[in-house]
């Protein structure tokens, strides 16, 4: 078995550089992936999927540099996982669902 992944796609925003509970820096990229095909009636049809990527150690001290709108290339492994997050007092959680095509998060 393999797990390899290879996006290539414009970042939506300024890559966010951030600092994990241990002290180790990362940075949070969303890259848009777009994918078009001739529908039933021969018409165009496009769709746009956002992936949120986190680049580590010495990768993040690059990908801090990127800036919205860049057409970037990114390969790794693919890892799905479970987070909260707290927003003014309300926490939402996120869960993994067990269909890939409802995932969209890579970890480099």
């Amino acid at each position: 078995m393999f797990n390899k992944i290879i996006l290539i796609g414009r970042l939506g925003q300024n890559a966010e550089a951030k600092t994990a509970q241990n002290n180790n820096e990362y940075v949070t990229l969303n890259v848009a992936t777009q994918e078009s095909w001739k529908n039933d009636k021969g018409d165009y049809e496009t769709r746009t999927e956002w992936h949120r990527v986190y680049a580590w150690r010495n990768l993040s001290k690059f990908a801090k540099t990127l800036q919205k709108g860049q057409l970037i290339t990114l390969e790794g492994a693919l890892r799905y996982r479970d987070y909260q997050e707290e927003v003014d007092g309300l926490t939402v959680q996120a869960l993994g669902h067990g269909d890939p095509r409802h995932q969209h998060e890579a970890a480099l």
